[in-house]
């Protein structure tokens, strides 16, 4: 579902069809006031009302539980491209304010949506660690990231020949994660409000 963006304080204030347009708008802009909201008409009568009507107004908040203002530009997401659930599998991570790949796994002969964003998104805080980011990762799937926080993996595909690769690169995060305690922390992605996190393969 697309989302439209007013930004009330900013360097072009107006209302703005793509995060990527609201987001040029207020990078580094000291005290920026914007938000997102579902539809443009809506948009358009929150920007003439103004920011105070929408921003730190416990009614208006309520009312529109779920428009937020985007994700940290300073981030990265990543996400997984399957042929097949369970099936062949690739990932990849990105800078979220520029869309650069900043890593990407070879093809995994045979593994689930899940494990391989279990996997990114511990790759992704590998990343961090050893580039000495200051970084968040944002995932879209709740039980990869639910996973990382537990460190701990529940699946249903068997450990078998066809996915040794897959469990292969679970157990080494496993690892990675048990004796690296304080890593980067991990986001959700809200699908809902942003649009499709920007690592999507668009395979989906």
């Amino acid at each position: 579902m697309s989302r439209w963006y007013v930004v009330w304080h900013g360097r072009v204030p107006g209302v703005y069809e793509t995060w990527e347009a609201c987001q040029a708008n207020i990078h580094n802009v000291l005290g920026a006031k914007y938000k997102s909201f579902p539809t443009h008409q809506a948009a358009v009568q929150a920007y003439a009302e103004g920011h105070e009507q929408h921003i730190g107004n416990p009614r208006v908040q309520e009312q529109s539980r779920g428009a937020v203002d985007g994700p940290r530009a300073q981030s990265i997401c990543v996400d997984v491209g399957t042929y097949g659930n369970p099936g062949r599998v690739m990932y990849q991570g990105v800078a979220t304010h520029t869309g650069d790949v900043l890593f990407s796994s070879p093809s995994i002969p045979y593994g689930t949506n899940n494990l391989g964003e279990f996997v990114a998104i511990v790759h992704g805080l590998a990343y961090i660690k050893k580039n000495g980011l200051d970084v968040p990762v944002y995932t879209d799937s709740v039980n990869a990231r639910n996973w990382v926080r537990r460190k701990e993996v529940r699946s249903t595909l068997a450990r078998d020949e066809r996915s040794m690769t897959m469990w292969t690169l679970v157990d080494r995060a496993l690892q990675w994660l048990n004796t690296h305690t304080d890593h980067a922390t991990v986001l959700q992605w809200d699908t809902k409000a942003w649009g499709q996190i920007k690592a999507d393969y668009g395979r989906k």
